[in-house]
This record gives structure tokens, C-alpha cells and sequence, in this order.
């Protein structure tokens, strides 16, 4: 802040009192309160942001575990039907030796 040096330390003081008194005029609890509002918006909007990620989170797991469980069953149904498979070609593989014995045996 610029000091005139010939001013002396009264009225340097009496002036800055004053200045002080213009800027309290000017609203400087209004902008106080302003901000404190602001800074509670402020606030609140970062709580619903973290609450909305838990949220996306758990959900997210919880998906997870669903599509991990029907994988499961899907891989096990898969495995069972890969078995049917193999016993069928092995009862194929079965009845066309018989076919091939009784054709070769006349």
C-alpha cells in the first residue's frame, strides 16, 4: 500500500480507519457470508459426487458378482454338454465297429 511520507502517523492512521470503514461498507460480511455459502454448496456438491461413486461402486461389484456367478453356471452347463458329446462319439465310434464286424463276418 502506498505511504505518502509526508503525511505523519496519525493521519496515515486516521486514513487507513477510514478505508477500513469504506471497505466494511462496501459489504465485506455480506461477502463473507457469500462465501461461506458457497463454500457449504461447494461442500455438498463434493459429498453427492463421493456418494455417487460408493454407489457406482458397489454396484460395479455387484455386477461384477452376478456376471461372474453366470459364467460359472455357463462354463459348468458347457462342460456337461462337451461330455454328452464325448460319450455320444464314443457310443458312434461303438456301433460302427459292430456295423463293420457284422458286415465283414459273412
Amino acid at each position: 500500500m502506498y505511504r505518502d511520507a509526508s503525511l505523519s502517523l496519525e493521519e496515515t492512521i486516521a486514513r487507513l480507519e477510514a478505508e477500513v470503514r469504506e471497505l466494511r461498507a462496501l459489504g465485506g460480511k455480506q461477502r463473507e457470508r457469500r462465501l461461506v455459502v458457497t463454500a457449504i454448496v461447494c461442500m455438498m456438491i463434493a459429498i453427492h459426487a463421493i456418494i455417487g461413486c460408493v454407489a457406482t461402486k458397489v454396484q460395479a461389484d455387484r455386477f461384477l458378482h452376478e456376471a461372474s456367478r453366470q459364467l460359472g453356471g455357463r462354463t459348468s452347463d458347457l462342460v456337461a454338454c462337451l461330455h454328452r458329446l464325448d460319450a455320444r462319439d464314443s457310443d458312434l465310434d461303438a456301433c460302427r465297429s459292430r456295423v463293420q464286424d457284422c458286415a465283414a463276418a459273412p
